[in-house]
């Protein structure tokens, strides 16, 4: 198998420790799927190296993979 990827994002971090970040990605894998990822987080950084938020992720396929069909 083989697979195209394209991905586009932002990151924005306030001076008072606002974060917004997100980012969507495109894949197509050679098997004819196709997928979407998009992922938002919103947070607050307590400490320089710590934050607290939250995060969202989407993620569809066009199909399942034979993988999660043969583990039922």
């Amino acid at each position: 198998l083989s697979a195209d990827l394209g991905r586009v994002g932002f990151n924005y971090k306030a001076k008072k420790g606002f974060m917004t970040s997100g980012q969507f990605t495109y894949l197509s894998i050679s098997d004819k799927n196709e997928g979407n990822d998009v992922l938002f987080r919103l947070g607050k950084a307590i400490y320089p190296d710590f934050a607290l938020g939250y995060e969202y992720q989407y993620l569809t396929y066009s199909k399942k993979s034979l993988f999660c069909v043969l583990q039922r």
